[in-house]
C-alpha cells in the first residue's frame, strides 16, 4: 500500500525533510510554496460614519438638545447608527470618568451645564 502525504513546514525544514527522502522507496512528487492567509479584523460593517467611535455619538447625540438624556434615549441613537445598543454603556462611563458627560440620576446623563429640574412641577 501507498500513501500521499502533505506537510507543511518552513524553507528550513523542507531541507530536513528532502535529505530524508533519499531512498528509492520514497519519490518526491512537488514542493509548492503556499501563501498564507492574511485575517482581517473584523469591523463593524453597518456603521454609517467611518471610524465613528462610540465616546462621539455620545457627545454628539447629548450636543443634539440641551437636555437631560436616559440610557435608553442614547442606547437607540446607538442601534441607529450600527452599534449594539449595549455599547452605549461602556462609552457613558467612559464620558462621565473623564467629567466630560454627568450622570444626573439613574440611568439619566447630561452635558455639564444643562440646567436639571428636579421633581415633578
Amino acid at each position: 500500500m501507498k500513501y500521499d502525504v502533505t506537510i507543511r513546514t518552513d524553507k528550513d525544514g523542507v531541507a530536513i525533510i528532502l535529505g530524508a527522502l533519499t531512498d528509492k522507496h520514497h519519490i518526491l512528487q512537488s514542493v509548492v510554496p503556499v501563501q498564507e492567509q492574511v485575517r482581517e479584523q473584523r469591523r463593524s460593517s453597518k456603521r454609517k460614519i467611518p471610524g465613528d467611535r462610540g465616546v462621539d455619538l455620545v457627545m454628539r447625540t447629548l450636543s443634539a438638545e440641551n437636555r437631560v438624556f436616559s440610557y435608553g434615549d442614547i442606547a437607540r441613537e446607538f442601534v441607529a447608527h450600527g452599534y449594539q445598543a449595549k455599547s452605549a454603556s461602556p462609552a457613558l462611563s467612559t464620558l462621565v470618568s473623564k467629567g466630560k458627560v454627568r450622570r444626573v440620576g439613574n440611568g439619566l446623563f447630561a452635558l455639564p451645564g444643562t440646567v436639571v429640574k428636579l421633581g415633578a412641577g
